[in-house]
């Protein structure tokens, strides 16, 4: 999927919600009270391809999603997701 990292720096459990860094080529993202089924969308690479990372629960120091990226917008090269177009993805806070 990429160079993409996320880092949980705060987790909401009463509001459903989070605050994250997204660390993209090389670059930090900053996202506040991010609401849960809510859409981050963020560029990769280049040819600036299109991902959108969705957050569906919120834990006690953790939160459940998924990634997902257009089917057909991949580089060439890139292995691909045609089969899991959106892959869920478990992050939890190392602080």
């Amino acid at each position: 999927m990429g160079n993409i990292s996320v880092e949980l720096r705060k987790a909401d459990t009463k509001r459903q919600r989070a605050d994250l860094h997204i660390f993209v080529d090389d670059r930090k993202m900053e996202r506040k009270n991010i609401n849960v089924n809510t859409p981050v969308n963020f560029y990769v690479g280049p040819e600036k391809i299109h991902y959108e990372l969705v957050i569906n629960q919120v834990l006690k120091d953790q939160i459940k999603g998924y990634v997902s990226v257009p089917k057909g917008k991949l580089p060439p090269g890139t292995p691909s997701l045609e089969t899991a177009q959106e892959t869920e993805v478990s992050m939890v806070n190392l602080n």
